[in-house]
């Protein structure tokens, strides 16, 4: 991957082609990911319905660099996932809070939910927060990187 000149966007620079991206942000670098990909995920619980899949939904994420927020948005249109999706983004912030706790702040990056599959009885919206903060510390361990 190339480094990102000037014009593309000032004071940016990727410090390693598959690692982090990050800005100073408040004397602290912000990390991102280094392109738009989609991660999907499957929450198993083993107790539920002899282990059946109880979150199993697609974030993608794109670095944002216009923005120093993290971004959550829901892109599926069917009115029956709104109330799942409010759970998948509290793991996703919960996942961001996490990371800054630890000296590692997210931003520069917009989260999308694309697709959701909802189990009829083993579906619960802890299971979505929790699915959402593994899915999103699997996206940064792939493709996180520092902007500088």
């Amino acid at each position: 991957m190339a480094e990102v000149g000037e014009a593309d966007a000032p004071g940016l620079s990727i410090k390693a082609a598959r690692g982090p991206i990050s800005r100073k942000h408040d004397s602290m670098a912000l990390w991102t990911v280094d392109r738009e990909f989609d991660q999907p995920i499957r929450h198993a619980c083993l107790t539920a319905s002899g282990g059946s899949y109880v979150a199993v939904f697609t974030l993608r994420l794109a670095p944002d660099l216009d923005d120093a927020a993290v971004r959550f948005v829901n892109a599926v249109e069917d009115p029956e996932v709104g109330h799942w999706a409010l759970h998948i983004e509290e793991g996703v912030r919960a996942y961001v809070e996490t990371r800054a706790a630890a000296g590692f702040p997210v931003g520069y990056l917009r989260v999308t939910l694309v697709e959701i599959t909802l189990h009829p009885v083993d579906s619960q919206p802890y299971r979505f927060r929790e699915a959402a903060v593994m899915a999103m510390t699997q996206a940064f361990e792939a493709v996180g990187v520092e902007l500088s």
